[in-house]
């Protein structure tokens, strides 16, 4: 009962904000694989074939690092922006990428593959702010799965963008370099 009056009270919460996300928008399609689910307008198809052909392999190399196994991950491919970026939204858990492609030097522009690597900082950032260990998740067992968001209030901001940066450069690192 408890979990049942936590989720309630998690989802009326954020209602507002979900209900402002682009996934909330008409005309929206996806695509599903193993373990994400590609959520992403008609004129993005091809950005999201692209990140449906990868995105198990990043599932294998960042859960593995983590030995932790998120079961189903929503990612939202966004294209009306004027910059290549993503972030990582903790409630309700989802991943939002930019599809705009990079015009400047950051997150492997110098590779062609520079949505695998957004999707490897973001996915790190998922998978390392839901861990499924320690005391908050001993919280989210009782309290409901948006507890393991509260990962972000105990983590400083250097410690989230240097796993996530050291995971991103092991990954596509060595072809960023050949084309500098």
């Amino acid at each position: 009962m408890k979990k049942a009056i936590t989720f309630i009270s998690i989802l009326l919460a954020t209602t507002e904000l979900f209900a402002a996300s682009p996934v909330s928008a008409n005309r929206w399609l996806s695509t599903h694989t193993d373990h994400f689910t590609i959520v992403f307008k008609g004129e993005n198809r091809e950005a999201a074939e692209e990140v449906a052909s990868f995105c198990e392999e990043v599932y294998v190399l960042v859960t593995d690092f983590f030995d932790s196994y998120p079961p189903d991950v929503t990612v939202v491919l966004w294209g009306k922006s004027d910059s290549a970026n993503g972030y990582y939204q903790p409630i309700p858990a989802h991943i939002v990428m930019y599809v705009a492609a990079p015009s400047g030097p950051w997150l492997g522009s110098k590779t062609e593959q520079w949505l695998r690597a957004l999707l490897i900082h973001e996915f790190t950032h998922y998978v390392h702010l839901t861990y499924r260990r320690g005391a908050v998740h001993l919280l989210s067992s009782v309290l409901g799965p948006g507890m393991n968001s509260m990962n972000n209030f105990l983590v400083t901001p250097w410690m989230m963008e240097g796993v996530t940066t050291r995971s991103e450069e092991r990954r596509v690192g060595k072809e960023c370099r050949s084309r500098w």
